[in-house]
């Protein structure tokens, strides 16, 4: 068991950032989707803050415990099951030339 992903920085920075893009995604589906059928958005004095908060935060720990079991299996310092970043060795995509526009 390779137990050395845990001491990278790349795979941390990695896994913070889904478990931040975690939180917002889950904070914002709480506090918006109950209140999808109000015509004007939402009342934020009386949103479920807290409650939104808890689910956001369970959603992030859920994430970080997802890119630790990961570890191990995905690529080497990287938080996720599948190799995300593509070969360095691709060939140039063939794109048209660009017209200038007229004037």
């Amino acid at each position: 068991m390779k137990a050395s992903y845990l001491a990278s920085k790349e795979f941390w920075y990695g896994a913070a950032e889904r478990a931040i893009r975690s939180f917002a995604w889950a904070m914002m589906a709480a506090l918006l989707v109950p209140n999808v059928d109000a015509s004007l958005g939402f009342d934020v004095l009386n949103v479920g803050w807290a409650d939104a908060a808890s689910l956001a935060v369970g959603a992030s720990a859920l994430s970080l415990l997802g890119s630790i079991a990961a570890g191990p299996i995905g690529p080497e310092g990287s938080p996720s099951l599948v190799d995300d970043k593509p070969p360095a060795n691709l060939p140039a995509a063939d794109v048209p030339p660009t017209v200038a526009p007229p004037g």
